[in-house]
């Protein structure tokens, strides 16, 4: 036995695409106001980039994705980074390792760069590898200095 098909309302599926023009024009004349505040949120995002980096590192160990000794060594080592290059070094992106260190990396213009805090908290090492000459390097250093040939690098990734 076949039962009547259920009548049911025809409804409009409203999207919020009103078919009233006066109110979409209303509702576009704050538009603009709402684009200029989020633009101004990234912008302010970008200008405190060094401050969420450094809240980043500091805390690493309260968070335990680090010991307090690579946090600090991961400090240190970038305020070598930022005293010898100033201006022109930006942080990276960087996360914990599997084996308790941290790894920093930039990438730009064809040009990569790593830096890993190893467990031990007293070396890194880095490597850079640049794509179009399919040429790399790597190097291991005490965390207290900065390798001239880690900095020349870092100046080619930044140039």
């Amino acid at each position: 036995m076949r039962s009547s098909p259920i009548q049911r309302p025809m409804h409009r599926a409203d999207f919020g695409a009103p078919s009233d023009v006066s109110f979409a024009r209303r509702r576009l004349h704050y538009w603009p106001l709402e684009l200029d505040i989020h633009i101004r949120k990234l912008a302010e995002l970008g200008a405190g980039a060094e401050q969420r980096w450094m809240a980043y590192l500091h805390s690493l160990a309260s968070r335990r994705l680090a010991s307090e000794d690579v946090a600090k060594a991961s400090e240190r080592i970038w305020n070598e980074l930022s005293e010898e290059l100033g201006a022109i070094v930006s942080p990276p992106n960087a996360s914990p390792t599997d084996e308790g260190g941290v790894l920093m990396s930039w990438t730009r213009n064809g040009h990569h760069v790593e830096l890993e805090v190893l467990p031990d908290a007293e070396n890194y090492e880095w490597f850079y590898r640049h794509r179009a000459s399919d040429f790399d390097e790597t190097g291991a250093d005490p965390v207290d200095t900065a390798s001239d040939r880690l900095l020349e690098r870092l100046r080619q990734l930044f140039a």
